[in-house]
């Protein structure tokens, strides 16, 4: 096959692969490198650095609502970014089966493979990165900048936390200041690269799918015996080929998902109540009361951004999916002998069931899933709301 009619299936930006390799968490070296180990240590050790006195500063509070809330949803997206990071680690081999499903000749044969559709779905990664990435930017920026519009408190911290030594001295306020934003960037680029590696897996995954189903729509009975038995083997081949990477998807990315939607539903609860709060407004100068909304905007506008992503694309492979046996009637298979005739059935029923990811098992990543979260959210929200 000519170099120039090839493509990179894992065509991930090289933002992508320094913050997965600086993680510990991209397989360019042997997984059980010494030196991986430590990079993931380190990733593990600094979310829980920042989580802990969150955390503890929430049961501190527990009689004030607002901050016991804040310091919740706050400490629930950092543990929840701890646990598919974690996630991610133990199941990292399933990553290296992935590009191994990936390198096999029937991805890459011209015949197999659409060269255009593929540039054209990294493309569209691309702007959901780029458009993930902006939300998460400006979020951190309206984070990390919100404690200096609030005059009420001096040397305030991004996030409220119990903090065992005198951070009223200025050196120690500025090197908790930026040690709490240090990891706080490291937690959100990791969690967020992840997310975006999904979203290009899953890609993958749909447009293999939809070669798949081109080739079984064209696929030409009236021909040779011999050729007709060795395309259609073929496409039973690409098709298991497909079933394996999307098994390896799910195993990668299940258990950190189901964590991510049980915090969602939590998270997208109490920031709605701190935004519509007039509490907040009570207790802060109006300068510092805007400051405040758009940080908590921004950051909830990330969380749905987030479990969007994982729905979306979900759902993408389960409508390719749900197509394939239909793909194969719209061939001239009528004409086909007896022995094709059997593996079109295995592969018809087998193709019966759609293609479905999974958050740990329980919830499929469905538009309808997307859904009951933001539903959830509310009915919670409305109950806080009447008890408060």
């Amino acid at each position: 096959m000519n170099s120039e009619e090839t493509y990179d299936f894992l065509s991930i930006s090289k933002t992508d692969k320094v913050i997965l390799s600086c993680a510990g968490l991209y397989p360019r070296s042997p997984r059980h490198s010494i030196f991986c180990r430590i990079r993931q240590v380190t990733v593990v050790s600094l979310i829980v650095l920042v989580a802990v006195p969150i955390t503890v500063f929430g049961i501190q509070n527990i009689s004030n609502t607002m901050k016991l809330t804040q310091a919740l949803f706050i400490s629930l997206s950092i543990l929840v970014s701890e646990v598919k990071i974690i996630n991610f680690i133990v199941n990292l081999d399933k990553l290296v089966l992935f590009k191994k499903y990936l390198s096999s000749d029937i991805f890459h044969d011209k015949a197999w493979m659409n060269i255009k559709r593929m540039k054209r779905d990294m493309e569209d990664i691309n702007k959901v990165r780029m458009f993930y990435r902006f939300m998460i930017l400006i979020g951190l920026v309206t984070l990390f900048l919100e404690p200096f519009f609030d005059k009420s408190e001096e040397n305030r911290l991004p996030f409220e936390s119990w903090i065992p030594w005198d951070i009223s001295d200025f050196k120690n306020y500025v090197l908790t200041y930026l040690g709490q934003t240090s990891c706080t960037i490291i937690a959100v680029a990791t969690t967020a690269t992840i997310d975006i590696l999904f979203a290009t897996m899953c890609s993958i995954a749909c447009t293999e799918i939809r070669v798949l189903k081109y080739n079984l729509e064209n696929l030409d009975y009236s021909a040779l015996d011999l050729l007709v038995k060795n395309e259609l083997r073929r496409n039973i081949i690409l098709y298991d080929e497909i079933l394996n990477a999307t098994e390896a998807i799910e195993k990668l990315f299940s258990y950190g998902i189901l964590g991510q939607f049980f915090s969602s539903i939590i998270v997208i609860c109490f920031t709605l109540l701190h935004l519509i709060s007039p509490s907040t407004g009570e207790e802060s100068d109006p300068l510092a009361r805007y400051s405040y909304l758009t940080s908590c905007g921004t950051y909830l506008m990330c969380v749905m951004t987030e479990v969007s992503i994982y729905c979306i694309y979900g759902q993408a492979v389960l409508t390719e999916s749900s197509d394939i046996n239909q793909a194969t009637y719209l061939s001239n298979w009528y004409v086909s002998n007896i022995p094709a005739r059997k593996d079109l059935i295995m592969l018809r029923e087998r193709a019966k069931k759609p293609i479905i990811l999974t958050a740990g098992g329980l919830f499929p990543l469905t538009l309808e899933t997307l859904v009951k979260i933001f539903k959830t959210s509310y009915s919670f929200l409305a109950v806080l709301r009447q008890r408060s």
